[in-house]
């Protein structure tokens, strides 16, 4: 029995007997990353929450200042979710600045006002 697959780069192929050919086998490589040309999990989630990246490269600073795993990554929907899930990651009016004692510093700017947001470790 042969089978046509949709959504292919190279147009329409064929499945034979329900074996997909090794374009479409998924990699299963470390990264996470299943069919040919899917990004990682590691670097979609870094896309969809840009905090996940500033604190992953700021992640020993945070750490040796006394930060927890759990105070940096906790998942939302949780009311006291992680600093890398915080809404001001997204707002392009807000900079960032990692402080001398660990505190993190939001700086945003809005309406010619200036208003500073520290998050510090638990």
């Amino acid at each position: 029995m042969v089978f046509p697959v949709i959504g292919s780069s190279k147009g329409p192929q064929l499945i034979e007997d329900g074996l997909e050919s090794d374009a479409r086998r998924p990699t299963g490589d470390s990264t996470g990353a299943t069919l040919r040309g899917m990004p990682p999990k590691q670097e979609n989630d870094e896309r969809r929450h840009p905090g996940l990246l500033w604190c992953r490269q700021h992640e020993a600073a945070l750490l040796a200042a006394g930060w927890t795993e759990t105070g940096l990554y906790k998942r939302p929907p949780v009311l006291d979710a992680g600093l890398a899930f915080l809404h001001h990651w997204r707002d392009p009016a807000v900079s960032v600045e990692l402080g001398d004692q660990g505190q993190v510093v939001f700086t945003i700017k809005r309406h010619g006002r200036v208003v500073r947001q520290v998050a510090c470790p638990e």
